[in-house]
């Protein structure tokens, strides 16, 4: 059998159970799981009208699974390259890639 990044055959996590953080402006975050490279949480986009501020996952790969809405996540030097991610759809960035929403 493969090594596994979890500890255990199968890893519950019920609501009452995240916690708070990491938190960027405008995108307030719950974890729900984390371990060496890979967060798992969620995170409810309050400011609908501005972009993020630039950041990145230092220590993390991250996916994005859209529930509802859209966002335009902006990346690239300078900010060049941009997508709209909308109900449904998948976004994966690698640990370190700047970018904003």
């Amino acid at each position: 059998m493969a090594d596994s990044i979890f500890p255990d055959d199968i890893v519950y996590v019920g609501a009452a159970d995240f916690t708070e953080g990491p938190h960027t402006p405008g995108q307030p975050r719950k974890t729900a799981y984390e371990t060496d490279g890979l967060w798992v949480g969620i995170t409810r986009v309050t400011a609908r009208d501005v972009p993020s501020q630039w950041h990145h996952h230092a220590d993390h790969d991250s996916i994005m699974y859209m529930i509802a809405g859209q966002i335009r996540v902006d990346w690239g030097e300078d900010g060049e390259k941009s997508f709209l991610i909308e109900p449904g759809e998948f976004a994966f960035f690698r640990r370190g890639v700047i970018h904003r929403a």
